[in-house]
């Protein structure tokens, strides 16, 4: 077990190397108040802190864990917390979902959802004076990546055709849109 925790050597020098590029790449960080990188090497989680005018530092070093699907609702409030370009406290987050998604949450359901994807390793929290704010560990990029890879496992057989022939079954698709598909399937090449 203890080999799991100790970074190899491989992975220290990735670490100072990552760290010089960032200190180069982000050179006036005075006007930054608030950054984070977040690289995953092996089996670590590694978080490049930039907290108002300090320099860049290593928080820490904990074994990443897989992440687990979220649920519906967890992923409305991911995306509320993906389409704002700042850090959300609860009451935001809570404020948006009601009126972008036309739902009565209270907090203490938008809390469950948040704490949920937390465990999840899909989002971090941080204490800002007597509330929290949340931050995003993965994109929504990412996250509809490995959504997309999942459907086309499942549902086509781990074939993208498959999949895509199954929509086209099931939607009726118009000639515009398979128009469409055609051109960006042709402009893959």
């Amino acid at each position: 077990m203890l080999e799991y925790l100790i970074p190899t050597t491989f992975q220290t020098i990735i670490i100072l190397a990552v760290t010089a590029l960032l200190s180069v790449i982000l050179v006036d960080y005075r006007k930054y108040t608030y950054g984070k990188i977040t690289i995953f090497i092996g089996n670590y989680k590694y978080n490049y802190i930039l907290r108002e005018g300090r320099r860049m530092h290593m928080e820490q070093n904990t074994p990443f864990i897989t992440q687990e699907e979220l649920t519906d609702c967890e992923v409305l409030v991911m995306k509320v917390i993906w389409q704002s370009d700042t850090v959300m406290s609860i009451q935001e987050i809570i404020s948006r979902i009601n009126l972008q998604y036309k739902k009565d949450w209270k907090i203490q359901t938008v809390s469950t959802f948040l704490s949920r994807a937390v465990k999840k390793v899909y989002l971090e929290m941080k204490r800002r004076g007597r509330s929290f704010e949340y931050y995003p560990l993965v994109t929504e990029e990412q996250y509809g990546k490995r959504e997309i890879a999942k459907c086309v496992e499942n549902w086509g057989d781990g074939k993208l055709g498959n999949l895509i022939a199954s929509f086209a079954e099931t939607k009726h698709l118009s000639a515009q849109e398979k128009e469409e598909i055609k051109g960006l399937l042709d402009g893959m090449d």
